[in-house]
């Protein structure tokens, strides 16, 4: 029988690609009502009004960790599909990459704690600096730290290692977690694989395929190494010291390393903020509040082209995807010729069209910032104050 008759090997290929993605949504699923389940019911237990100090704390805490999982999920499906698609690109520009790899470290360092793991990182004392996408490789190094420390038990360690070679960069991600058996470890950077209990981790299994991907746009390799079952695991990327990257930096988003809202001062900052989301409005106005702003609302573009009428706000905050009229269609005919200084207020964009395409289209559309939902509060206070301070919104034009 050829492959190509009936039961043969092309025949079972459909099938075979169906099985594949009821799989995947079956995880999909799996992996997102997980982290739903404990919001909501840390949530009806927080409403019950019966839990103590600590607990309503931990209650916090734990809806903060599930939240944060869930959009680590969805990037994860968002880079997924955009690599089988080819269209994950970078955005390279001259970073340290200590410092890159550093924050990585950091990140991670509250999940370390919690789990019991010793989290160490030594690094080439001088500055490395290379021509790099400094958001991706912060997600490659964040990514392998992670599945380290979920693969290791309390009282083990996991250690990271920045080394510069006279041709070349090397990182290392060491932990002494449960290690891969020798007949899955050639297929750990592959998509959706389960090596069984050794080498299941959380998640879609798909964080390591996107690590290799990006190493590789940068012109690097990434290993896995592994003495057997129990023994942990390395992983070793190597990225060449000469690459390239534009002299100018990276498209701007929403200063993220700032004060907390508490700490700012936004006394007497004029702020619009429209969007169709009664709950996103609720809660940006009332983070720009506590910081001392007076924000006017607007629930539509036509709502906010008729609050702009009754005076010209020092910043502009628009989500994207609205009824009737989106956010480019309501800051072109803010920018219009006929506005006058209406035209010039600074505007941010503040919306779920997150990551470089989304920001790259905000501010080719004459946006000033991009902030990508879901964002911390800091971020937002930031991109406020910030461009408020500029002092004339003239200097922010185009």
């Amino acid at each position: 029988m050829t492959s190509a008759e009936p039961g043969g090997s092309l025949a079972r290929e459909p099938e075979v690609a169906q099985c594949a993605k009821e799989d995947f949504l079956a995880i999909l699923s799996h992996e997102l009502r997980s982290p739903l389940s404990t919001v909501l019911a840390w949530v009806r237990m927080l409403r019950s009004g019966r839990l103590d100090h600590a607990q309503q704390d931990r209650a916090l805490d734990a809806i903060e960790r599930s939240t944060r999982v869930q959009v680590g999920l969805i990037d994860d499906v968002l880079d997924i599909s955009r690599i089988n698609a080819g269209k994950l690109t970078l955005e390279p520009a001259t970073v340290d990459l200590g410092r890159v790899v550093g924050a990585a470290v950091e990140a991670a360092r509250a999940a370390a704690d919690g789990n019991g793991v010793e989290l160490h990182y030594t690094a080439s004392p001088a500055p490395i600096l290379i021509g790099a996408d400094g958001a991706r490789l912060r997600q490659v190094i964040g990514n392998l730290v992670s599945n380290g420390i979920e693969s290791t038990s309390a009282g083990g360690s996991v250690t990271v290692e920045l080394e510069r070679r006279p041709d070349r960069v090397q990182m290392v991600v060491r932990d002494t977690g449960r290690g891969i058996p020798p007949e899955s470890l050639p297929h750990v950077f592959d998509a959706f694989q389960d090596g069984g209990p050794a080498t299941r981790r959380r998640g879609l299994g798909v964080g390591l395929a996107i690590a290799r991907h990006l190493v590789e746009l940068h012109g690097g390799t990434i290993v896995a190494e592994s003495p057997g079952d129990g023994k942990g695991t390395t992983f070793r990327i190597t990225l060449p010291l000469e690459t390239s990257a534009p002299p100018e930096q990276a498209p701007p988003e929403a200063d993220r390393t700032t004060a907390s809202p508490e700490e700012a001062d936004l006394r007497g900052v004029r702020v619009l903020i429209v969007d169709d989301d009664p709950d996103a409005r609720e809660l940006m106005a009332t983070i720009l509040a506590a910081c001392g702003a007076e924000v006017s609302l607007a629930a539509s573009a036509m709502e906010a082209l008729d609050v702009l009428q009754l005076g010209t706000p020092d910043v502009f905050i628009s989500d994207i995807a609205m009824p009737d009229a989106d956010g480019y269609a309501l800051l072109r005919r803010i920018r219009a010729p006929d506005t006058g200084d209406r035209g010039l207020v600074p505007a941010i964009a503040v919306t779920a069209h997150a990551g470089p395409t989304g920001r790259r289209h905000a501010l080719a559309a004459g946006y000033q910032l991009h902030l990508g939902k879901p964002f911390e509060p800091a971020e937002l206070v930031a991109a406020v104050a910030g461009l408020a301070r500029s002092g004339s919104s003239g200097d922010l034009a185009g």
